[in-house]
């Protein structure tokens, strides 16, 4: 059996990922920062190919959280797969802001900074006693890096 906890998987390229891997045969685990409807949706499709799937809440901008997710996901690998941890980490969950680069304010750009670098690092931190050896850490950027507008960089 293979574990991948894939981060912002309710919608876009982590729900893609996610039906994808669990085609593959992996049981997913599923983080959502708003939509716990869309996640459980995720997870209900998983679960028709054969696959199971748990849903947690997770705000990839909150650091500090990251202590109790760990925990909290510990007990859930044991209690429903009786696993001790994971064969793959995407580090998906991001956002965009979308203002130009005059008009980006100091926050603003501390949102993004702490969700796409604070935030994937210390949380691949905290897992690491729960990554089986072998296990793949892919850390992807947004979708949105398709598109370039001009006066936009953050």
């Amino acid at each position: 059996m293979k574990i991948a906890l894939i981060t912002g998987s309710s919608r876009g390229l982590g729900k893609s990922m996610a039906l994808n891997l669990a085609k593959k045969g992996y049981n997913i685990i599923i983080t959502y920062k708003d939509s716990k409807e869309k996640a459980q949706d995720v997870a209900d499709k998983i679960k028709s190919y054969g696959q199971d799937a748990i849903v947690f809440q997770l705000d990839t901008e909150n650091s500090k959280s990251f202590e109790k997710f760990s925990k909290n996901l510990r007990l859930c690998l044991k209690s429903t797969w009786q696993a001790e941890g994971i064969d793959v980490l995407v580090n998906n969950a991001g956002i965009g802001i979308n203002s130009s680069i005059s008009d980006t304010s100091i926050e603003e750009f501390d949102k993004l900074y702490n969700i796409h670098v604070k935030g994937v690092y210390f949380l691949t931190q905290k897992l690491l006693p729960m990554l089986n050896n072998g296990t793949s850490i892919i850390n992807i950027s947004s979708g949105l890096t398709r598109f370039v507008l001009p006066g936009f960089s953050a």
